[in-house]
């Protein structure tokens, strides 16, 4: 069983974006990939005290990634190292809830990969015949890595992904499905839960008729868009797509089987989060009277 313990925040994906980073030089015409102002390792570090210390507002405040926090008024995604607030570490809220569930996790190795990077640990209490639990991390827009998502399964960096595994693929159909706006044969590519999708079936479309990514893709000509794998793991994978006006992170996961299973070669989209400023769309005009 994979279990994804945090989904981004649904509302700052359809609106906003968050990252740091600029464009390139006049070398190229596209957003640079952001890269992190400090290590993985020193994230750890601050992660294993938070755990220890089940302290949920340093967790929030300084680990969880931006667009996993409760958005502004608006839906614009909070400030990287916003003080908490509305309910993040009340029972049920999204601070709360990952400090408990990482309540007795040992962290035990990570990975940089850029603006990436994955680390592993081992949980308190089996789940679903696990002891492993692997967190992705991205850069947020202070620089600093920040997680927004933790999975339990296989550990990630002891063993290859499948060798008949080709996510690049699927990125490709992505890519090319938004600039075209046609979802035909794209129907695989997503994870039956996907966080920007309104239904397993409408994963494209939705992603398609969003106000970031596929605007971004459109807007870019073709023989600039550059698409970059940051890593692929065992069981999920995270690629970067730089756009003229944004740079994004696309993440792929395989199905899980269960403990004992080979690394699946089928990887499905889960999420896609701009990693740089994006702009809001315009809001409409208020009506008088």
């Amino acid at each position: 069983m994979k279990r994804l313990i945090l989904s981004f925040t649904c509302i700052a994906l359809a609106l906003g974006a968050c990252g740091g980073g600029d464009s390139d030089s006049s070398e190229s015409s596209v957003v640079a990939a952001p890269q992190p102002s400090g290590t993985l390792d020193q994230q750890l570090t601050a992660l294993q005290r938070a755990i220890d210390r089940q302290d949920c507002r340093a967790y929030a405040q300084r680990l969880l990634f931006s667009f996993a926090r409760p958005p502004q008024p608006g839906g614009a995604p909070i400030d990287p190292e916003a003080p908490v607030h509305r309910g993040e570490c009340a029972p049920g809220g999204v601070g709360a809830t990952d400090i408990d569930f990482l309540k007795g996790v040992k962290l035990t190795s990570s990975k940089e990969f850029g603006p990436a990077g994955i680390a592993e640990g081992k949980l308190a209490t089996p789940i679903g015949g696990y002891d492993n639990v692997a967190a992705l991390f991205l850069v947020d827009r202070d620089g600093s890595y920040r997680t927004p998502v933790y999975f339990v399964g296989a550990p990630q960096l002891e063993e290859a992904p499948s060798a008949d595994a080709e996510p690049g693929q699927v990125v490709d159909r992505i890519v090319k499905a938004m600039r075209s706006g046609d979802c035909t044969g794209t129907g695989g590519d997503f994870v039956p839960a996907a966080r920007f999708a309104r239904s397993p079936a409408t994963a494209c479309e939705d992603l398609a008729n969003g106000v970031f990514f596929a605007p971004a893709v459109k807007e870019t000509p073709p023989g600039d868009l550059r698409v970059e794998e940051l890593f692929t793991a065992r069981d999920f994978s995270v690629f970067g797509v730089a756009t003229k006006d944004a740079y994004f992170a696309i993440v792929l996961v395989t199905p899980e089987l269960g403990p004992g299973q080979p690394p699946q070669p089928t990887f499905s989209v889960t999420d896609v989060v701009p990693l740089t400023d994006v702009d809001l769309p315009a809001s409409p005009p208020q009506k008088k009277g």
